[in-house]
């Protein structure tokens, strides 16, 4: 409790200090609503359950590519065989590679199991094992990888994915996509770098051969983990590729964070009034939320609107009239903006006529 009340005294500081700004600044910069330029103008705004994900999609890897960690069965034939053939079953290592009985060591990785096959024949021919081998290749099991997606997300949590749809898009889309109240920044915390494990160095691409360690006791030298920083408006607008992720990975959506308007003036509830996601507000909308004008004849707004990097606020002022009539007039609203219904020679006159015959109304005595 007393934490918003603290922030409440900040909102309600800061729009002071805006309005004395302006008061007291003689260099703030007045505009017109309908010819305000277009860099002090606020653009549609779009939250994160907006955002079309499908386009940071990138072609996935068809699902019959052997990758590392896959699962094979292997069946090899000479054509000498006394009895029934055995299919076994092999683990494409982290390096790609899968120990073929009698064969050996076979790169298999990023091949479909008719390349496998032919790799796997060529193989054992050159190295003098079989003259004329036959070997069929089925994918048992794919890899999977977990990945832990919390925020504003509707469904949080450890989702498993596959290594053809483990990127940003497939993790999103498995936690139930985002909620109404994400913002468009998120986080991925990766436990590695996408190239994985670097102690083993990489196998031969010629020979598919793993380079010996110095010591078979040497234990694997992991990358450090890392963080990444995203924001998904800024790849809509860029056009970018959505990102992969590795086995352990955390996503992180964030919240949009509040935002407000002030409201003041001759309204007839004056309130700090917060934008709710993917909602816009504009001048009428904020004047009607805090309850219309106390009078009709209020015509004049001022919004006191503070630049990023600009030393004073710019002041816009709106015809409600205007506003009405052209949608360029009604502006859509900035977070902090201040909206003051202004008063004027005839309001000012008006009211005190109201307030005279309110007070002579009320001091009349009875007739009896």
């Amino acid at each position: 409790m007393r934490n918003h009340d603290n922030q409440n005294k900040m909102k309600y500081s800061y729009v002071l200090a805006l309005l004395a700004s302006v008061v007291t600044g003689c260099s703030s910069i007045h505009h017109k609503a309908a010819t305000l330029p277009m860099e002090y103008r606020v653009p549609p705004i779009q939250g994160g359950a907006n955002i079309d994900l499908s386009q940071f999609s990138t072609p996935s890897e068809p699902s019959s590519i052997i990758g590392p960690g896959d699962v094979i069965k292997v069946t090899l034939a000479t054509g000498y065989e006394e009895k029934a053939l055995e299919s076994i079953l092999v683990r494409v290592n982290d390096q790609g590679i899968a120990n073929i009985p009698l064969v050996g060591e076979v790169a298999v990785a990023g091949m479909d199991p008719a390349e496998a096959e032919q790799r796997i024949a060529s193989t054992s021919i050159e190295r003098g094992i079989f003259q004329q081998p036959h070997v069929t290749v089925l994918i048992e099991h794919k890899k999977t990888y977990r990945v832990t997606v919390v925020g504003a997300v509707e469904e949080p949590g450890v989702v498993q994915l596959d290594r053809s749809s483990c990127d940003l898009l497939g993790a999103l889309a498995r936690a139930g996509g985002l909620t109404k109240e994400a913002g468009s920044e998120l986080i991925i915390h990766r436990q590695t770098p996408m190239d994985g494990p670097v102690a083993q160095g990489r196998p031969d691409p010629s020979t598919g051969i793993q380079p010996a360690r110095f010591s078979e006791f040497d234990p694997p030298q992991l990358p450090a983990a890392s963080s990444q920083k995203i924001n998904l408006r800024d790849l809509t607008k860029d056009g970018l590729a959505s990102y992969q992720l590795g086995d352990g990975d955390v996503v992180m959506v964030y919240k949009d964070e509040p935002r407000f308007v002030h409201v003041m003036g001759l309204v007839r509830d004056p309130k700090q009034i917060e934008i709710l996601p993917q909602q816009n507000i504009r001048i009428l909308d904020a004047i009607a939320i805090a309850g219309g004008r106390t009078m009709q004849l209020a015509d004049k707004v001022k919004v006191i609107r503070q630049i990023p990097d600009q030393p004073e606020p710019i002041v816009i002022d709106v015809s409600i009239r205007d506003a009405k009539r052209n949608s360029r007039s009604n502006l859509i609203l900035a977070p902090e903006d201040v909206v003051t219904v202004e008063e004027t020679p005839v309001t000012f006159v008006l009211g005190a006529f109201q307030n005279l015959v309110r007070i002579g109304i009320s001091g009349t005595s009875p007739l009896f």
